[in-house]
């Protein structure tokens, strides 16, 4: 096989596309997760110093 057809059908090769995104995107997700928590925990804290 000559390089640029390898090459070439690497760029076109789209199976296992699928997995990366969702392993990028559940990163992002876990992270907002993580954030929304700690907001929620900030706000009760906050909450509770004002009411004593």
């Amino acid at each position: 096989m000559k390089k640029g057809t390898i090459i070439q059908r690497f760029l076109r090769d789209e199976r296992g596309v699928f997995a990366v995104i969702f392993g990028m995107l559940a990163i992002v997700l876990v992270a907002f997760g993580g954030a929304a928590v700690d907001f929620v925990n900030i706000q009760n804290a906050r909450s509770m110093a004002q009411s004593s």
